[in-house]
């Protein structure tokens, strides 16, 4: 998904931060919304990352970069939706009355 933003073209990527960004977006977003899951979510997003190097798929900064863009875009979603419905909800009263 991110190697076409990276390259250009699908299939020739030179770093693909998926494999861990999305995990980490995960993780952050249901710890925020469920601490008690995110005790399971933060381990399991730490293995797939871990797997990637493992298996030598990806280079160390691949994943330390996409854990990086992962925790920004989940630091931002959660911004998002905390502060978001108050202003859809503020905006929705004010043209009501």
């Amino acid at each position: 998904m991110l190697a076409i933003l990276f390259t250009g073209r699908e299939g020739k990527a030179c770093h693909d931060p998926d494999s861990a960004a999305l995990p980490v977006t995960g993780a952050w977003v249901i710890t925020a919304a469920n601490r008690k899951f995110g005790w399971w979510a933060i381990p399991l997003a730490a293995a797939l990352a871990f797997s990637r190097l493992y298996l030598f798929v990806h280079f160390p900064s691949d994943i330390l970069s996409g854990a990086l863009i992962g925790a920004a875009l989940g630091l931002a979603a959660v911004g998002l939706s905390r502060k978001l419905p108050d202003k859809i909800r503020r905006a929705y009263t004010k043209k009501k009355s």
